[in-house]
């Protein structure tokens, strides 16, 4: 008999922005792989709030901004006064506690919420993305998820629900990236020390690398 594997297309790393059936704006941030944890933004059409969904939870996306260090003054410009107050009505400091556990947690020495919020806002700012793909989809080449970056990103969304631009085809060929068998088998035995365990412990019983596929 004989094996065959495809090859995998994969999303590259950077910011794509759609709208969901429920009428929903939202813009996934796809972080590269061992950069950061991947998340969305989205304006919800009802309330005219952005928000943040990281893993089971959405959060006000105020006090996140603020913790990457958008100022106030950038928000009401990039928003208007009412889109912010309408926003700023809903910030929740629990937010930055509830993302400390998830993005810093046990590896945290903050003491106190200003602490936690620079923290939080360091690893989300850390994360990498392709400058490539955020060329094309925010129109700068953002490395990083920097607070610029971030405050583009909400830009888009309202953009969007405005008409005034575009969602983006994530689906295009020159946001994939194509893995071809030699780079699978590759990751799954990087990923995957109890295979690398398992092969070391049969060539050292033997002396040799029969057993080695």
């Amino acid at each position: 008999s004989s094996w065959t594997l495809k090859h995998q297309a994969r999303l590259r790393p950077g910011v794509f922005t759609r709208q969901k059936e429920s009428g929903e704006i939202e813009a996934h941030i796809n972080v590269m792989p061992g950069k950061g944890l991947s998340h969305r933004y989205f304006l919800e059409p009802s309330t005219g709030v952005f928000k943040l969904h990281i893993g089971q939870a959405n959060m006000p996306l105020v006090p996140v901004l603020r913790s990457m260090g958008v100022s106030e003054k950038e928000m009401q410009e990039a928003w208007g006064h009412e889109l912010y107050g309408m926003n700023a009505a809903k910030d929740d400091p629990r937010t930055i506690d509830k993302l400390y556990e998830k993005l810093v947690g046990k590896r945290g020495t903050a003491t106190n919420h200003q602490e936690k919020s620079e923290a939080v806002g360091k690893a989300l700012t850390s994360m990498e993305m392709d400058p490539e793909v955020t060329s094309r989809t925010l129109g700068k080449p953002y490395k990083n998820l920097e607070s610029k970056a971030a405050l583009d990103v909400t830009k888009k969304l309202l953009a969007v629900s405005l008409g005034e631009a575009d969602t983006d085809d994530r689906d295009h060929l020159a946001y994939q990236n194509f893995y071809g068998p030699e780079d699978l088998l590759s990751e799954r035995i990087s990923r995957g020390q109890g295979v690398l365990k398992d092969l070391l412990w049969k060539a050292s019983t033997k002396g040799n690398l029969d057993s080695m596929p």
